[in-house]
């Protein structure tokens, strides 16, 4: 949040009295200053139970685990395709910022700079907001309704005039307030119902998920916005979010993934854990 307030300014600001070359020497140091202290942090690795087909804890193994246990709850497979989808229709839309300021409202660094601070801003104002009202009672109602927000902000930048670059601009912090919103209350969801021993892979599954999509997403991106334009893109990933938005609220599997769902499905891996432990333990 904070990075992205300061960053595009002092990148605009960096533009102007360094060549590329130096600005991109001064991303892989501060790159370097943030990778370090990694090696040097304890993380601490829950006890996990093991399945039949696990012997030594492997890659395929745990991705095997954590889509056997997404595909039996039907709620967090939900929030894994909507996350996908997310990713492919929406999150390139922030990529294309650049190209909003300088081809449509007629700007350069410093345009851009507005819009990626205000969303910065956004982002750190709404993270601070969750964390002092804590949401609905129910976090998925709290999530979903800050991700319908996030939508008709997203949409709003695809249908703002080149005249209205501040418009713009209070739906980019609109969307930064409503996104910390939406990932924090669902990451609170997944933390609450998912066993810790399977919170690494499960949560591994969803962000390879989504991640994996952003590429797609950027390809298909690029073509649309030379072809017809580039709000075109906000103007779909905005309306994408809304749509899941609203879905979620008419899929009960969704409305009760907070009333501990998920017990059957970490049943049903015990079972399966233990009956694989009688196949290869008999005493």
């Amino acid at each position: 949040g904070l990075a992205n307030i300061t960053a595009p300014p002092l990148g605009a600001f960096l533009l102007e009295i360094l060549p590329m070359q130096n600005i991109l020497a001064i991303d892989v140091a501060t790159a370097i200053i943030a990778i370090t202290p990694l090696f040097f942090i304890p993380i601490p690795r829950p006890l996990r139970a093991g399945t039949p087909e696990e012997g030594q804890p492997s890659a395929l193994a745990d991705l095997r685990a954590a889509l056997r246990y997404m595909w039996a709850w039907k709620g967090g497979m939900f929030l894994l395709i909507g996350a996908m989808m997310i990713n492919l229709l929406a999150i390139p839309a922030f990529s294309l910022l650049p190209i909003l300021a300088t081809n449509h409202f007629g700007g350069g660094a410093y345009e851009f700079a507005w819009l990626q601070s205000a969303m910065g801003i956004g982002t750190v104002l709404g993270g601070l907001t969750l964390g002092v009202w804590g949401g609905f009672k129910k976090r998925i109602v709290t999530g979903m309704l800050a991700l319908i927000l996030a939508g008709i902000s997203i949409a709003t930048v695809g249908i703002t005039p080149a005249t209205l670059l501040m418009l713009a601009v209070a739906a980019m912090f609109s969307a930064g307030f409503m996104l910390p919103i939406t990932n924090g209350s669902l990451f609170a969801i997944l933390q609450t119902t998912v066993p810790p021993d399977m919170q690494g892979r499960v949560f591994t599954l969803l962000m390879s998920g989504a991640t994996a999509m952003t590429p797609l997403g950027l390809a298909i991106a690029g073509p649309v916005a030379d072809s017809l334009g580039v709000q075109v893109w906000f103007l779909v990933g905005g309306i994408a979010m809304i749509a899941i938005g609203i879905t979620a609220f008419f899929v009960p599997a969704i409305m009760r993934i907070e009333e501990k769902t998920s017990q059957n499905t970490t049943s049903h891996l015990n079972e399966r854990t233990m009956d694989g432990a009688d196949h290869r333990d008999p005493t």
